[in-house]
């Protein structure tokens, strides 16, 4: 018997009902983005872990991470902040 190849295969992805209507209502995937990362089990136990180290004091203030990734502001970006 040959072996199956499943890297070329279609994945078949189980969705509720409800995921799908709100999916239709919105016009957008972020129904779908929001219901794919809280049934993640990985995703959902880093997500806590980041909720204690942040809890603990481990969390970094916002300014220093700009400064840390060379983030800098559009002027664009401040319309969206008023």
């Amino acid at each position: 018997m040959a072996a199956t190849d499943t890297s070329t295969m279609e994945k078949t992805l189980l969705v509720p009902i409800s995921v799908l209507r709100q999916i239709l209502d919105q016009d957008s995937s972020e129904p779908l983005e929001d219901w794919l990362m809280v049934t993640n089990e990985k995703f959902l136990l880093q997500l806590t872990k980041a909720d204690k180290d942040l809890k603990a004091g481990k969390g970094l203030p916002w300014e220093m991470v700009k400064k840390q990734l060379n983030i800098i502001p559009r002027k664009s970006d401040y319309r969206l902040l008023y």
